[in-house]
């Protein structure tokens, strides 16, 4: 269930209308995209069928491309042949043996790395494929930023005290929306990172933070305040 109104805020230019979702479990990836969107659009249900396509899709490619290599390597092999054991000359398993039961033993881990994944996802934290999806169906698109150039821009500007990281020309290119930033909160032995998600949204011309964390929406300062 998502928590969600529409705020009045005051500012410079009047009275500015903001939608806003406050945090839910894990869902902030959610919480980011109807932020962007300034509406309840997508439900947790949507991005939990999004979640299970992708993850279905990536198991799917794999089992695939197994089946393919035995059809097109063995031909019309009876099935009893090609799950018997042939040594090569050295009394050992073949090579191609081997890679198809590396192959197996793969999948079979993938398979049960989806099914934790998804234990997982019941509660939020979704890829950030998934934001990427959704967004693309709204026409807006997104663009990376390496955190490597935001820090390199941080280390140049230490000593003025001032950090610029986009000027007014990006700021107030009319095709810029929004800002999706995250943040690894959780890092549990490089196999599970939870990732919070936040917009910093332009709505009538003014800055907002909406992080579902927070209470309700911030508004950021202009460089004439």
């Amino acid at each position: 269930m998502c928590h969600y109104e529409t705020h009045a805020i005051e500012t410079e230019r009047g009275l500015i209308n903001v939608y806003f979702e406050k945090q839910s479990k894990l869902y902030c990836l959610l919480h980011t995209a109807n932020n962007i969107l300034q509406a309840h659009v997508y439900s947790p249900d949507d991005f939990k069928d999004a979640e299970s396509m992708l993850e279905n899709a990536a198991v799917g490619i794999g089992t695939l491309s197994g089946d393919q290599g035995d059809a097109a390597g063995r031909g019309h092999t009876d099935q009893n042949s090609i799950n018997c054991y042939t040594p090569d000359g050295d009394g050992n398993p073949s090579s191609t043996q081997l890679a198809d039961v590396t192959a197996k033993e793969a999948l079979n881990c993938n398979n049960v790395l989806t099914y934790i994944k998804r234990g997982f996802h019941y509660f939020g934290n979704f890829n950030i494929n998934i934001l990427y999806f959704f967004m693309n169906k709204h026409n807006i698109e997104l663009h990376w930023v390496d955190n490597k150039e935001i820090f390199r821009k941080i280390n140049n500007s230490k000593d003025s005290g001032c950090v610029t990281l986009f000027d007014n020309n990006q700021l107030n290119d009319k095709k810029l929306i929004a800002f999706v930033v995250n943040i690894v909160r959780v890092n549990l032995f490089d196999f599970y990172h939870h990732r919070h998600f936040y917009a910093i949204r332009k709505i009538s011309g003014m800055w907002f933070q909406l992080d579902s964390s927070l209470s309700k929406p911030v508004l950021l300062p202009t460089n004439e305040d």
